[in-house]
């Protein structure tokens, strides 16, 4: 069987191993993010039961990793531009690989919050390493390439909600 033609596919451009490895983990660090980000909130119940701490101190938790991604980004883009964005971007995906795990197994409330203040700055790390890496001209602009890739991952880690959350919600469908 013959798959379908694929509209431009003739005129997708030849991508080095380099871009490929880019592309794979940007689309990576965006799918986890995204999926992080949605499957989180679904737990907090499970986690205030856990750690016995109220949903309020479980939104400082969040909040941490925010205000931790928030003040990080400009170092981790000066870091990027200034010297070297593979470094940026190696260092930002292993920070956030470790801490989701930090995060996944942590004994304590307080690991957890140690986990989401470093998850915070593993995340700040891979937006600016690397959208000049996925953004460079293209004669053609339309949407394809390294930059709709990491789009697409991510847009799909913020779907995973739909269907991985319904055990946690307490409804049936």
């Amino acid at each position: 069987m013959r798959l379908p033609a694929v509209p431009g596919r003739d005129s997708l451009p030849d991508l080095s191993r380099e871009t490929l490895l880019v592309v794979a983990l940007v689309g990576g660090a965006e799918f986890v993010n995204h999926t992080y980000l949605v499957l989180f909130p679904p737990i907090l119940g499970v986690l205030s039961n856990d750690f016995g701490v109220s949903l309020a101190t479980l939104g400082i938790a969040m909040g941490v990793q925010g205000a931790a991604n928030t003040v990080f980004q400009l170092p981790f883009g000066y870091l990027a531009d200034n010297y070297d964005r593979r470094l940026a971007l190696g260092l930002s995906l292993g920070l956030s690989t470790a801490s989701v795990f930090l995060v996944a197994f942590a004994p304590t409330f307080e690991v957890l919050l140690v986990g989401q203040a470093l998850l915070g700055i593993g995340i700040a790390g891979h937006h600016p390493a690397h959208f000049p890496c996925s953004r460079t001209p293209r004669p053609n602009t339309s949407a394809r390439g390294p930059s709709a890739s990491g789009g697409f991952w991510g847009a799909s880690g913020s779907a995973s909600r739909r269907s991985s959350s319904r055990p946690f919600s307490g409804s049936g469908g």
